[in-house]
């Protein structure tokens, strides 16, 4: 029957090894995503599989981005897009997005191109039972019953910003970060509760700031989640790929 043969067909398929993983003739590339960046990781996917590429998704709530940095530095990866970032903050903040203190640097350390966005980065997600007193006072968006995000404000946003820096500035591969000026993920929006740019702008100049002149910083005029902003990171990337390929 239909469930028997699609048991045979994953008994049957090929285990993926870093070595199969470069061998298949398209660049396998991982990319994050959450809920409030699904459509515009929904359309890099499409844009980089008819370039040519294998694209493998990691949700960015902790611990599948936890995996796919294992994943990078064990050599599966030709490159990483990583629109949802969040999980540096979270640790820096203490959330229930946390990545562990290695988020987003094993594709540096290996020198595979990297484009990375601020998916989720404005926000938190604390345990309730662990709120600061201002927590309570915070604009926040309530995602369902059992999550809710908290805007960080401008001087975590700064703090943030420091050790997104820090990690990009050990980079051994190119690294291009994209900035949409309009909201970091789909409920960041003009009307919305936790929509603040001129904040934001904290992070942007802050990052600048500390950032190696080797790493690109390009602002991009849209939400997050607008097509042209997918179109951005896909372009971007993919003018990595031949610099990765030279090197």
């Amino acid at each position: 029957d239909r469930a028997a043969g699609a048991a045979l067909g994953l008994a049957q398929a090929p285990i993926l090894t870093p070595e199969s993983a470069q061998g298949v003739g398209k660049p396998l590339v991982a990319l994050s995503m959450f809920g409030p960046s699904e459509h515009c990781a929904q359309a890099i996917r499409q844009k980089l599989e008819e370039a040519g590429c294998q694209v493998i998704g990691f949700s960015a709530a902790g611990v599948c981005d936890r995996a796919m940095e294992d994943m990078i530095a064990e050599g599966y990866f030709a490159g990483v897009v990583d629109l949802t970032s969040g999980g540096v903050g979270e640790y820096v903040m203490g959330g229930m997005r946390s990545a562990g203190p290695h988020r987003l640097e094993a594709a540096g350390k290996i020198g595979i191109p990297q484009v990375v966005a601020p998916g989720g980065v404005n926000l938190m997600s604390p345990r309730k039972s662990r709120y600061k007193p201002d927590y309570h006072e915070r604009r926040k968006y309530d995602l369902d019953k059992l999550r809710t995000f908290l805007r960080l404000n401008t001087d975590e946003l700064e703090e943030v910003a420091r050790a997104f820096a820090a990690k990009l500035n050990q980079a051994t591969g190119p690294v291009i970060f994209l900035i949409p000026t309009q909201g970091w993920c789909s409920f960041d929006r003009p009307g919305g509760n936790v929509y603040a740019p001129d904040e934001d702008k904290a992070f942007t100049e802050e990052l600048k700031r500390n950032l190696n002149p080797s790493v690109e910083v390009r602002e991009v005029d849209a939400n997050l989640e607008d097509e042209a902003f997918a179109q951005a990171m896909t372009e971007a990337f993919l003018s990595l790929l031949p610099k990765a390929a030279a090197a």
